[in-house]
C-alpha cells in the first residue's frame, strides 16, 4: 500500500510519539497507519501533510515528488 510505505518513509527519523504530540494523533493511531491496517480520515491526512510538508497527492501515491502541501 503506498500510502503505508510513503508513511514509513516520511516517519523514519521520527518516532510515533513525537508525531503523535506534534499532531494530535494518537500513537496506536499511527501505528495502524503504519502497519497498513487502516487508512487516516481527509482530515488526519491533512495534518498529516501539514506536519511532513508534503501533499495528500504524494501520501496518496497520486505523483512521485513530496514538494508542497495540500
Amino acid at each position: 500500500m503506498i500510502f503505508t510505505q510513503r508513511l514509513n518513509i516520511l516517519m523514519r527519523d521520527k518516532t510515533q510519539t513525537e508525531v503523535a504530540k506534534a499532531t494530535g494523533i494518537a500513537q496506536q493511531t499511527l501505528s495502524r497507519y503504519q502497519q497498513g491496517r487502516c487508512l487516516p480520515s481527509v482530515d488526519r491526512l491533512v495534518i498529516l501533510c501539514k506536519y511532513f510538508r508534503v501533499s495528500s497527492d504524494y501520501l496518496l501515491g497520486l505523483k512521485d515528488q513530496h514538494g508542497g502541501t495540500t
